[in-house]
């Protein structure tokens, strides 16, 4: 028909789809369409009567067309530049639509609000090539466990919102589910460990009298799951959370280290004696092996090497500034989406000197 610039690539697909019944999805092809070339993408597969392949059938889609129509979407901030899909803009203006047609249809839709509280943290920790990646990871993840069934928008900083259309709360939580423990198996990004939770919370359309109290009830709903934090069913595990400042007071000394910076995070009182420095020494952003051994690398009896998840590793040590043996224990932990090595200290009778 003249339709093709070259013919030879349709020709060959359009056999096999024939003879052999595949089907041929998103083949790339150019077209003459009112005299101007577009570029497309074909797909096209068998039709059947009576177990025979009669014919085929397919569909095209214009890619300049929706190349216009995505650079006049993100003229209008309607689109996030980072990862192709819906800015907040985007999502407000088509959680519109969906809204409108449920008044005058009523056809139902959930919306789902998803967060990683760490991933601020680790933006700041590792820059924006990581935040990059990770955003881009965390986006196949979720659009893997809904292709094709949703509308997804990310609203920066770790949250993502979700429209889907006849879509059971049962069925989407268990997909939520499953996204959030792929998710949370991420462990690192170009060597850069993190440790990450994700809260979700959902709300169907017909719960609110408007978009904008369904986005209310989304937050409501998404607040109150970050308060029971780990009360939440896409947690793994026996985990026994235990807040910072229920150290500050133990007997024995507790310190907190990036496993990638050798940055103190923490140092109860006693951690701070027994190093000899003041109770109200400001540890904050200062190196360990600097600050409590005077060294200027990493010292050679580091144990990180040794640290595994869900495991305590434990060391004997003779502290020379204070005098005392100590049975030291050490343990990964994930503190505001980083690994950090926790050692906690129980003194003991003499170990010997190491």
């Amino acid at each position: 028909m003249g339709w093709h610039v070259d013919n030879d690539p349709c020709d060959e697909v359009e056999e096999k789809v024939l003879r052999k019944g595949i089907t041929s999805s998103r083949q790339p092809i150019e077209c003459v369409i009112r005299g101007k070339l577009h570029h497309l993408e074909a797909t096209k597969y068998p039709l059947y009567k009576r177990n025979k392949i009669v014919g085929l059938m397919g569909y095209f889609v214009d890619l300049d067309a929706r190349k216009e129509a995505d650079d006049q979407n993100r003229k209008l901030g309607l689109i996030d530049e980072e990862t192709g899909l819906l800015s907040g803009r985007g999502f407000f203006m088509t959680g519109l639509s969906y809204y409108d047609n449920y008044k005058q249809t009523g056809e139902d839709f959930l919306a789902l609000s998803v967060h990683i509280p760490e991933y601020n943290g680790l933006v700041r920790s590792y820059g924006r090539e990581v935040r990059r990646k990770l955003t881009a990871k965390i986006t196949d993840i979720l659009t893997g466990v809904f292709p094709g069934k949703g509308i997804l928008a990310y609203l920066g900083g770790g949250r993502f919102t979700l429209f889907l259309k006849k879509g059971d709360k049962v069925g989407s939580a268990m997909k939520m589910t499953e996204a959030a423990r792929e998710i949370q198996s991420i462990h690192s990004i170009d060597g850069c460990s993190m440790t990450l939770y994700v809260h979700y919370a959902l709300a169907s359309g017909s719960e609110a009298e408007s978009i904008d109290g369904l986005l209310r009830l989304l937050s409501d709903r998404l607040e109150d799951k970050e308060r029971k934090s780990y009360g939440t069913m896409v947690y793994e595990g026996d985990r026994i959370p235990i807040a910072r400042e229920a150290f500050d007071d133990f007997a024995g000394p507790v310190k907190l280290i990036d496993m990638n910076t050798y940055e103190i995070l923490y140092m109860n009182r006693a951690a701070l004696l027994a190093s000899g420095l003041p109770a109200d020494f400001d540890y904050k952003g200062k190196k360990c092996y600097k600050t409590i051994f005077g060294n200027e690398s990493p010292c050679s009896f580091c144990p990180y090497s040794l640290l595994k998840d869900n495991h305590i590793y434990v060391t004997a040590f003779h502290n020379p500034k204070n005098g005392k043996d100590y049975t030291t224990h050490h343990l990964i932990v994930p503190w505001k989406g980083r690994n950090c090595h926790l050692e906690i200290e129980l003194e003991c009778g003499k170990a010997g000197e190491k």
